[in-house]
């Protein structure tokens, strides 16, 4: 699943443990399907920061703020569309313990197990509900914020005269 098909399709990006295959990222859509690919959550995340052409070092200073955090920050990289990292597994030496999820995507928490994500996805959580809720309400106030800084001032209006042009 390209960039696009993922900003269109898709609910989550997670690192996993493939049986003979080892590290890699699984690529969740909203259809139900499962995409498996070789390539850290990392890496997936800063390519999708270039399709948006957003810095992800300032979207992180930036909201870090807003919820006084510097990490597990989430990142509203479009109009209702933000990621929120979630720890979702233990890690063995330097993996990566931490997914991506689109909050928009996320059908329902069970208690402190796992989320239900669309597309009959369940991910396993190694977060508390407590945590999650905290988590969720740090996402709305970053895309509270979102929305303020790029929402269009109601006091910017174009005149109905026309213009005037003196040569």
């Amino acid at each position: 699943m390209n960039m696009v098909d993922f900003f269109h399709q898709g609910v989550a990006f997670l690192p996993s443990n493939e049986p003979d295959i080892g590290d890699v990222l699984l690529v969740l859509g909203k259809n139900g399907e499962r995409e498996v690919v070789h390539i850290t959550a990392r890496s997936y995340l800063q390519q999708l920061a270039r399709l948006f052409g957003v810095d992800l070092a300032f979207l992180r200073e930036r909201y870090g703020k807003v919820i006084g955090k510097k990490q597990m920050i989430p990142l509203p990289l479009a109009p209702n569309w933000t990621l929120i990292p979630l720890q979702v597994r233990i890690p063995i030496g330097k993996q990566q313990a931490h997914g991506w999820v689109v909050k928009q995507s996320i059908e329902r928490i069970d208690e402190g197990k796992s989320i239900l994500l669309k597309g009959d996805h369940q991910v396993p959580l190694l977060h508390s509900y407590q945590d999650m809720r905290r988590i969720l309400r740090e996402a709305q106030l970053v895309e509270l914020q979102y929305q303020f800084f790029h929402q269009t001032p109601g006091w910017v209006k174009e005149s109905k005269e026309r213009y005037l042009y003196m040569s």
